[in-house]
């Protein structure tokens, strides 16, 4: 049934006017794998975040049945959250995200690989509104048939899109698999190669940098966790006019290497098992404390799947009291059975050095020796560290060459202020430019100490006060 709209007298590019009151229509997600996506719809300005790119996506898959037969869709902003694995409850970022991609004006077929239909600039949606938990939206008429029966277009999966994190690594694997059948891009000039990644003038204007921090660092992602495969050496061919990379032009291969393993992890995510920490092509990636992964496996002799298992569901700071119990009883000669079994019941039972099964008592800390407390406050903040460096290396690598510059100014003033004369060209001078860089670019350390020691158990300011008294 055709949506009731109201009549506009703003231009058809405008925002679509439309009301609700008769709307019944509905469309699941529940079966849905797959985005068909008009090329010219992939090969657009990338003026869109990385989210709101999904977003999007999600929103076409979503609407891709009826878009022939309805002006209007809709979809409840829980689902939207679900289909974009997007891990967190902050429902007023979905909804601002919404917003902007009906005030995104974006150019699509940049490449011109559609060549038949002339492509206009437009929103990416014309209208949304937003009742009760559901979104209702509209595309702008002169892009909205065009998407509904695409000619050339790529299929996108939806729980590949979910595994990329990075606007720049999404914008190039949308591009890759829109050419995949072909195996290669052919000649991109470097004006629409920017224009598709969505940089000012002023951002990445030499290439090298353009190359070392948006291409290179997209394509290891792309080959670590999706089926296309750029090869880093000779994958990337540029051609030359003068001194100047004027086009460029990408060999693109199936990543047979990839396939099980994105498969059997979409079927753990769609068999409802507990949730995934995404990517994990690797059983030993995502675990910070790679130390005690590797206790576990060749001290102890467990097999490196149940490692993984122990690591994601019992509390570290309980895991290291259980092997001391399990060290002593060891070297004492005790354990008569496997030492791989008897490491698994001593974890799962909770067995500490007194020989008792107890519950830990987290917050009494009083009754902690200094050497405990300071043991416990050493792995918070390993920890909290670690998290930091990984979180700086991310968030550095989003800043836009003009943000990066206003950054490193900020700091030569400082430290012209702070060491005249001193050189530039040493550790000291890179050490406090890290610091910098990453007191600007995180939130404050002692909120994510906090954080951590409040998610095991811990209150860190009366911690660390019992430590230092």
């Amino acid at each position: 049934m055709k949506s009731d709209k109201k009549t506009c007298n703003r231009s058809h590019l405008s925002l679509i006017c439309f009301k609700f009151k008769n709307f019944t229509g509905n469309i699941s997600l529940e079966n849905k794998r797959n985005i068909i996506k008009h090329s010219s719809a992939i090969q657009t300005s990338g003026e869109a975040s990385l989210l709101e790119r999904k977003a999007w996506n999600v929103l076409l898959m979503n609407a891709f049945d009826s878009l022939k037969s309805e002006d209007i869709f809709k979809i409840s902003i829980g689902d939207l959250n679900k289909a974009l694995r997007f891990n967190s409850n902050d429902y007023d970022k979905l909804r601002e995200t919404l917003k902007i991609l009906n005030r995104t004006q974006v150019e699509w077929n940049i490449l011109e690989k559609d060549k038949e239909t002339e492509w206009e600039v437009t929103t990416l949606l014309a209208g949304v509104k937003i009742i009760n938990g559901i979104c209702y939206y509209s595309y702008n008429p002169l892009i909205k048939d065009r998407l509904s029966d695409p000619k050339i277009y790529a299929k996108l999966s939806l729980f590949e899109q979910s595994l990329i994190k990075g606007k720049y690594a999404l914008i190039l694997w949308e591009l890759f698999k829109d050419y995949i059948g072909i195996g290669e891009t052919g000649w991109i000039k470097i004006e629409n190669f920017r224009k598709l990644l969505g940089l000012k003038a002023d951002e990445y204007t030499e290439f090298k940098i353009l190359n070392r921090d948006i291409i290179k660092k997209a394509i290891i992602q792309l080959n670590k966790m999706s089926v296309i495969y750029i090869d880093p050496e000779t994958g990337v061919n540029k051609k030359r006019e003068g001194r100047n990379i004027v086009a460029l032009k990408f060999i693109i291969q199936h990543n047979e290497n990839n396939v099980g393993k994105i498969k059997k992890l979409e079927d753990k995510w769609n068999t409802n098992q507990k949730q995934l920490s995404l990517p994990l092509p690797d059983p030993r990636e995502g675990f910070q404390n790679q130390e005690l992964l590797k206790s576990l496996t060749e001290e102890f002799g467990l097999l490196e799947e149940k490692a993984v298992e122990i690591l994601k569901t019992k509390d570290e700071f309980q895991i290291y009291e259980n092997l001391e119990y399990i060290r002593t009883w060891r070297d004492a000669g005790k354990i008569k059975a496997s030492l791989s079994g008897f490491t698994i019941s001593a974890i799962e039972n909770n067995y500490r050095l007194d020989g008792k099964i107890k519950e830990k008592k987290k917050t009494d800390f009083k009754s902690i020796k200094k050497a405990e407390q300071k043991k416990i406050l050493e792995e918070i903040t390993t920890h909290v560290l670690q998290q930091r460096h990984i979180q700086y290396i991310e968030k550095e690598a989003e800043l836009s060459e003009q943000e990066r510059q206003k950054l490193k100014t900020e700091f030569e003033d400082l430290f012209r202020e702070s060491s005249p004369g001193k050189s530039r060209a040493n550790k000291a001078y890179e050490g406090k430019l890290y610091f910098f860089m990453k007191s600007k670019i995180l939130p404050p350390e002692i909120d994510d100490l906090k954080a951590y020691a409040k998610s095991k158990g811990f209150d860190y300011d009366a911690l660390n006060a019992e430590f230092k008294k």
